[in-house]
């Protein structure tokens, strides 16, 4: 890419302060004299994109790295062009900020010892996360010894500011992730752990800010967690106990499950340190449900809310509540009142976030929803063609053929799909060789305590044959019996693993991010809209305990439809009564 002179036209913007505009650099591309009329043309058109994708005329649209990544950062397929045409627009509009001075030239290649210290990483993912760190302290001047939090700060800088990077957190997390990675498995590292300083919008921090003992008391919670919590003595009638809630605690958790709680004790250590008590005094985890340290982070989360329950505040108090009863064993009054407190902070769901509902509405436009339900059958033709060329490839967009699949039609919770067993979940109705025709998952292995059910329909039955006959052995471990297989041994592929999957499939293809838990919101929403107010049928679908969780959560999703009813009602009775008022307001009514 060729770094230009920044030459401003008399006039421009960029005189007064103000970032320059499309406008602006339009005018200057006639002063690029290195370029062929070809390459100014295309340059011209890359830029002349930006108008009709961020609906602003050239003279409004600042030209800043921050501007052109949110307006060219979305998919392909949201944006009306295909993924080669969106890859080459792209890199015309960054040569065009670079000759301008708004992005950075190609950084230099790491210097010898930069790269000695990327040669002892024991895999090229770790080492990817690093190169680019490496590549820009290069051009720094900064060594391996003098690494430390300010520069990975300067270096998510320079990615936010200077490059039109997809995520820049996100690759400057993953460069100081793979660099504490390192640090902690290696012998010597140039430095320790770097610790970032927590962002003015984000409290919550590593588990390295805290001390080890807190750390050892964390894994300590974990295993008793993965025993269950009522231990031998349970006794049944704590099942009706609303106060302790011990009959919910019974059961051994997940994995899953037990990642949510640990994050969740995180979250209330962090909000303890929030609210003024030092991260070395948080020595175990009965620090935090002392009476006045719980107060504390709860009072901390409640304000930073605005005054109101908030998610965090839910999610802390009931960890806070689950330590107190269960790792600490404080009295029943001590923990009645960490119960007490966590229903000032409990936020209650009426319906979706408004996080989901926007997402739903978008996966539910006519174009976005026709690429999701024709989405798995793309991703398997696709297989299909690159199976001889690239067989480990080909399997991994198999793979996410069926997630896809089973997503859309049947819509299991995350972990229960990532962990499907061939041996044990899925079902013929000859074990010799007829298709699979269900899925059955049986206690304790599911959320709510019932087995699940799942018909698997002749199309779904053919595709997973065709995963398991000639593309499933490409990448799954010897002996592995997990239908997603890791990337290890007898192991299913992680939730994150999956989750980045689906969600980095239906951007590129569908032009909208969808998680695997928003694809049961999708499910519930498309089945509501052919059968109206049908929430028994919902909740059996989800596998919803109660149906009124289901209620609360989608009872209003059907306000669109009633409204559009509504408007046909008006209009029928505006025609039979002949009030003179169209429905077409181009049309003049008979008073005009």
């Amino acid at each position: 890419m060729h770094q230009g002179n920044n030459h401003q036209p008399a006039g421009s913007n960029m005189s007064n302060g103000a970032p320059p505009t499309v406008a602006t650099a339009l005018e200057l591309l006639p002063v690029w004299t290195d370029l062929s009329p070809g390459q100014r043309r295309d340059r011209e058109l890359a830029l002349n994109h930006l108008a009709p994708w961020s609906g602003l005329p050239a003279d409004a649209i600042p030209l800043t790295a921050e501007n052109v990544r949110r307006i060219a950062g979305r998919s392909a397929a949201a944006l009306g062009v295909a993924e080669g045409t969106k890859k080459n627009i792209c890199y015309r509009l960054a040569d065009v900020l670079t000759r301008m001075g708004i992005l950075d030239p190609e950084l230099p290649h790491p210097d010898a010892v930069w790269t000695a210290l990327l040669a002892r990483f024991e895999n090229c993912r770790e080492r990817a996360g690093v190169t680019r760190f490496a590549r820009f302290c290069t051009r720094e001047g900064i060594t391996p010894e003098a690494t430390n939090s300010g520069a990975f700060s300067r270096f998510e800088t320079y990615l936010e500011t200077r490059t039109l990077s997809r995520d820049p957190v996100k690759l400057a997390r993953s460069a100081r992730t793979s660099w504490n990675r390192a640090a902690r498995r290696r012998e010597k590292w140039p430095t320790g752990i770097i610790l970032l300083p927590p962002s003015p919008r984000q409290y919550v921090l590593s588990l390295d800010a805290f001390a080890e003992s807190f750390r050892q008391d964390m894994d300590a919670f974990a295993n008793q967690l993965r025993g269950g919590l009522g231990g031998d003595d349970f006794d049944p009638a704590a099942l009706s106990d609303p106060q302790t809630r011990r009959g919910r605690d019974r059961f051994p958790l997940r994995e899953s499950s037990i990642a949510l709680r640990l994050s969740h004790g995180r979250w209330a250590a962090s909000a303890l340190v929030a609210a003024g008590v030092p991260a070395d005094e948080i020595t175990s985890l009965a620090v935090l449900v002392e009476r006045e340290n719980s107060r504390k982070l709860l009072r901390f989360l409640y304000q930073r809310a605005g005054k109101k329950p908030s998610a965090a505040g839910m999610h802390a108090a009931e960890a806070l509540r689950i330590i107190a009863r269960h790792h600490v064993g404080l009295p029943p009054a001590e923990v009645a009142e960490i119960i007490r407190l966590g229903k000032i902070v409990r936020l209650t769901y009426e319906g979706m976030t408004t996080k989901n509902e926007r997402t739903i509405r978008e996966a539910m436009s006519p174009e976005r929803e026709k690429r999701l339900l024709e989405l798995a059958a793309a991703l398997a033709t696709a297989a299909t063609k690159l199976l001889a060329k690239d067989p480990r490839r080909a399997a991994r967009l198999m793979m996410r053929a069926i997630a896809i699949e089973i997503f859309t039609k049947i819509p299991l919770r995350l972990d229960n799909i990532r962990t499907l067993r061939l041996s044990t979940h899925l079902h013929r109705a000859d074990p010799g060789s007829s298709p699979i025709t269900g899925i059955l998952i049986e206690l304790p292995e599911t959320k709510n305590s019932n087995p699940i059910v799942a018909p698997v329909s002749a199309e779904t039955g053919k595709l997973f044959q065709l995963w398991l006959d000639q593309f499933r052995s490409h990448i799954a471990p010897a002996g592995c019996d997990f239908l997603f297989p890791g990337a290890r041994g007898n192991a299913a592929i992680t939730p994150q693993a999956l989750r980045d999957a689906v969600k980095d499939v239906t951007w590129r293809y569908a032009g909208v991010v969808l998680t695997p838990h928003q694809f049961r919101h999708l499910a519930a929403r498309r089945f509501l809209e052919e059968f109206p107010g049908h929430y028994e049928e919902v909740r059996q679908m989800l596998g919803h305990k109660d149906i009124k969780t289901t209620i609360r959560s989608y009872s209003g999703t059907e306000q669109d439809r009633v409204l559009r009813r509504h408007d046909e009602v008006i209009n029928r009775r505006r025609s039979r009564l002949g009030t003179g008022q169209s429905s077409d307001p181009a049309k003049p009514s008979r008073e005009g």
